[in-house]
């Protein structure tokens, strides 16, 4: 959240990690996940968290974002029209 409130460096460098995660296929890299960590109900829910991280991530960037801006969410600067 600071990333996307401040901008800057940080974001940079989280967004760049962002757009490494989102190279690979989503389903093969929790498969393969799975298949590294083992069997198991928890494993298989640390590997979807693992590997759907980043779209929480974007969500909460761009909300900060906004906030920074001062938009509110229906577009408009401060909830003026």
């Amino acid at each position: 959240m600071i990333a996307g409130y401040f901008g800057g460096t940080l974001d940079h460098i989280i967004q760049g990690m962002i757009d490494i995660s989102w190279a690979f296929p989503t389903v093969l890299m929790a498969i393969f996940l799975v298949a590294t960590f083992g069997p198991g109900l928890v494993n298989v829910m640390v590997a979807v968290g693992l590997v759907y991280w980043a779209v929480t991530l974007v969500s909460c960037v761009g909300k900060c974002s906004h906030a920074r801006m001062g938009l509110c969410h229906c577009g408009t600067r401060y909830g003026r029209q």
